[in-house]
């Protein structure tokens, strides 16, 4: 009679328990990624552990990659450049790769967006990057054992879908101590509906009301938010022209703002626009701050401080990603998280004194 195998197969988790080193370090290590700093000393001990195991690992040449695989971009709306930047980031290395790419967007619809996965697969696309986290988390998961996903968006620990993301709480906390090293008191914060599913938005909120608490400054905070989620999402440019109105009626009702955050570069980019209407100097009278770092926010006068997310790394590390999966048996989940970085321009400087 022959005897059964019940042994639970050794995945990089069990081997990034045992090295003490977390599981994307793992997964690095074990598929001898290039361009990715890792020490020998480390390395060494994650083969050691791997092999100690018995871990048996199926390396991404051990199948035929598919010729001219095609990838689905999965993003949310035209209303930021941020998507558009990320797509041809991704189109053009995964152009350099040999692959093919294809734009959905979902409009940040429930519908719209399992329509446009459901199109996707039927089209027999070899994975998908998603610029957003999917509002079905469970479908897409589901669909994610069939077909590689990775999503270019905050870490998400309930979800079991490759993530590349960064640190966005970070992101809100440099700007506010950016903002009180400069000498600022009283602050305003413009956005779409903090309660929506969009949690970056939420964290870099959370960032910059946090470090205001710390110095004892988040009284001083003023939320500017848009009523309806659609009112700053629905079309190109629309961000924008949201900071813009948000910005207009903050000034109606407030003279002693003396920094505006805006929730992206596009909403700043609105705000400038509303402070510069009203006889209102940047950075004399009000700084101005937002998010993304995209390439508008160096041309517009003065030119904006903003924090960067180190995109093009994010786009080649998620493609990366994706292409690893769709040419290797690995079922392995992998989340990266990268650290952001202030970018101080022209908009931003020493509070002016309003008899504060």
């Amino acid at each position: 009679m022959q005897k059964s195998n019940n042994k639970k197969k050794v995945t990089t988790i069990d081997i990034a328990k045992l090295s003490g080193v977390s599981q994307s370090t793992v997964s690095f290590v074990l598929n001898n990624k290039e361009g990715i700093s890792i020490s020998e000393e480390t390395r060494k001990k994650v083969l050691d552990c791997a092999r100690s195991l018995g871990y048996i690992h199926k390396s991404a040449g051990s199948r035929t990659k598919k010729q001219n695989p095609v990838i689905g971009y999965v993003f949310p709306s035209f209303a930021n450049i941020f998507h558009f930047m990320a797509a041809q980031i991704i189109d053009s290395e995964a152009g350099k790769q040999g692959c093919h790419t294809v734009l959905c967007n979902t409009r940040r619809e429930r519908q719209g967006e399992a329509e446009q996965v459901e199109w996707l697969i039927s089209q027999k696309v070899d994975g998908i990057i998603y610029s957003y986290n999917p509002i079905e988390l469970d479908l897409i998961e589901s669909y994610s054992r069939q077909i590689p996903i990775v999503i270019l968006a905050e870490k998400n620990y309930d979800i079991n879908i490759n993530t590349v993301s960064l640190n966005s709480f970070k992101s809100g906390e440099l700007i506010a101590e950016h903002l009180i090293e400069s000498g600022h008191r009283k602050f305003a914060f413009i956005t779409t509906p903090l309660s929506s599913r969009a949690i970056s938005r939420k964290l870099r909120f959370e960032g910059v009301l946090s470090t205001l608490k710390k110095h004892g400054l988040d009284h001083n905070l003023v939320i500017c938010q848009a009523e309806k989620e659609n009112e700053a999402l629905s079309g190109c440019g629309d961000e924008a022209n949201t900071g813009y109105t948000l910005t207009q009626d903050l000034l109606s009702r407030r003279n002693d703002i003396t920094a505006i955050i805006g929730l992206n570069d596009m909403f700043a980019i609105g705000i400038c626009k509303a402070l510069n209407e009203a006889g209102i100097r940047i950075p004399e009278d009000i700084s101005v701050c937002g998010f993304d770092n995209l390439f508008l926010s160096d041309y517009i006068f003065p030119s904006l401080t903003t924090v960067d997310h180190f995109l093009p790394h994010r786009c080649r590390a998620a493609l990366d990603m994706l292409i690893d999966h769709t040419s290797s048996a690995g079922s392995d989940i992998i989340k990266i998280e990268y650290d952001p970085k202030l970018i101080i321009r022209g908009s931003t400087g020493p509070a002016k004194n309003k008899g504060l």
